[in-house]
């Protein structure tokens, strides 16, 4: 069997088939596209339609290639959406996460529900792009749209209604809105209705994997294809990613890797304790009914904008030719907090991480091999912090700690990561979102019997790293002052 695996970030997608056979996987990319987030009047948006095209561009891609699949399922990043109306009608281009006016209304919602009562009905930690203060700013400022919304649906979701014409809603990616309830997996109604927003929008949400329906017959027309099934599966990148994770046990924790660094465990139960709260932990969905206990760090975000900036100054630096300066730079020298706010939006990257070094009264990294070898370590100390407190929450001392995704190549960081957190890192795959994709279209068709089965055939089909930690007391002397630094700020 074969399968179109389409996984769409904020910047760029793919298209990838999976063959799978027996408990062989093969993958390869058979399509790549860029995509930019258009700023429109003060407002940043998603162009959905130029993403439908890139969607049906990879399905034409893989025909090409000669491997036209048994099945497409796509994912995207979360919290994103857009509202249909009565006709079936997008109500507007979708706005993006990294929306400034987010951030700049976020607080307002606390006049209509204080912040403990959200978390105990949701377990959603508090983001200025969660769904539900999108919703909240677009009640703010077109409350016309939300008038006349007949239903509201995440980006995978969407694309899938554009190919189908069938509309369903998927948990997991539903489940980031911060408007379910966190145990009945169910839209949260008392929420709902304390911010106004129309209930009949809201679809119940189903549990992936699942088939969704057939490319439409115009499609089909239009790309000279047959009328290939289409998959709901997580539609939630980070859920397709974990979904991916080579693990027989279930003691240890794990971070998928790329622009946003997702740091968790996988639990058959919510958490919705002080610590999680405190912390800014999360309880999203994932598939089997498991949930996906974890926190958002800024991630590899902060060095993509600096090499972007680098680039425009003319540089022409890779992300291969970053990891050699930094480990030719200095190490444990500076630390920046990768979740202070100032790091969310774009622009002026590199500024923001001197001026963050100048503002807490540290030596000020300079040359592009001595920032970025301060962002690579301040990450690693953030992900000691947050596995101390998964220790805490969970009760126990995770074992090791796996990262894949993309930012699991970046082998640098991977040791700094072993050396900050003082235990064993393994590495892979790389393409997890792709594969969690694939192998959840395996398990909607019976390939697989389950998760457990998909995740073995995985095991078996891809490589790993493995990172001993080092330099214990340099590091640890070294956290000591990460701490006084970031949580004094």
């Amino acid at each position: 069997m074969r399968y179109l695996a389409i996984d769409i970030g904020n910047s760029s997608g793919r298209g990838m088939i999976a063959e799978i056979e027996g408990h062989s996987i093969e993958l390869r990319e058979v399509y790549r596209f860029t995509h930019e987030l258009p700023l429109v009047n003060g407002r940043l948006q998603t162009d959905i339609l130029y993403l439908f095209s890139q969607v049906k561009q990879a399905v034409l891609a893989a025909k090409d290639a000669g491997c036209l699949p048994d099945g497409i399922g796509i994912d995207t990043w979360g919290v994103d959406f857009g509202l249909l109306d009565k006709a079936g009608e997008l109500l507007g281009n979708p706005y993006n996460c990294r929306d400034p006016k987010n951030q700049e209304l976020m607080d307002g919602i606390f006049d209509i529900m204080d912040r403990e009562s959200i978390y105990e009905h949701t377990g959603i930690a508090f983001q200025p792009f969660n769904t539900l203060n999108q919703l909240h700013v677009m009640g703010k400022i077109r409350p016309w749209i939300l008038e006349n919304a007949d239903c509201i649906l995440t980006l995978p979701d969407i694309l899938g209604y554009m190919l189908t014409g069938v509309k369903k809603t998927d948990y997991t990616n539903a489940s980031t809105y911060q408007l379910m309830d966190v145990r009945t997996r169910d839209w949260d109604d008392e929420i709902i209705r304390r911010f106004g927003f129309p209930r009949k929008m809201f679809q119940k949400p189903e549990m992936p994997p699942q088939y969704l329906g057939q490319l439409s017959r115009d499609i089909c027309d239009e790309l000279e294809v047959p009328p290939i099934p289409v998959y709901m599966i997580a539609g939630h990148d980070t859920a397709s990613a974990v979904a991916a994770m080579p693990e027989k046990g279930h003691d240890y924790a794990y971070i998928s890797s790329g622009t946003w660094s997702l740091m968790g465990f996988e639990s058959e139960v919510p958490y919705t304790g002080p610590d999680m709260l405190a912390g800014n932990f999360t309880n999203e969905g994932g598939v089997e009914y498991r949930y996906r206990v974890l926190r958002n760090i800024m991630g590899l975000w902060i060095l993509q904008e600096c090499r972007k900036q680098w680039n425009v100054q003319g540089m022409d630096l890779s992300f291969a030719d970053l990891s050699k300066e930094s480990a030719e730079a200095d190490g444990l020298v500076s630390f920046i907090q990768v979740d202070s706010p100032e790091f969310l939006l774009k622009g002026r990257m590199i500024e923001k991480v001197r001026d963050y070094c100048a503002r807490t009264g540290q030596k000020v990294p300079e040359t592009p091999g001595q920032i970025t070898r301060c962002i690579q370590e301040s990450l690693a100390m953030r992900y000691r912090w947050t596995l101390e407190r998964l220790d805490r929450i969970r009760g126990i001392r995770h074992s090791h700690l796996r990262i894949v995704g993309g930012g699991s190549q970046d082998s640098l960081l991977n040791q700094f990561t072993a050396n900050a957190i003082g235990r064993t890192v393994l590495t892979g795959p790389v393409e997890a979102t792709a594969l969690g994709n694939a192998v959840l279209q395996a398990i909607a068709v019976g390939q697989f019997g389950d998760l457990t089965e998909a995740r073995s055939a995985i095991a078996g089909s891809f490589p790993q790293e493995t990172y001993d930690p080092r330099d214990a007391e340099a590091w640890d002397e070294a956290y000591d002052r990460y701490l006084r630094v970031t949580e004094a700020d």
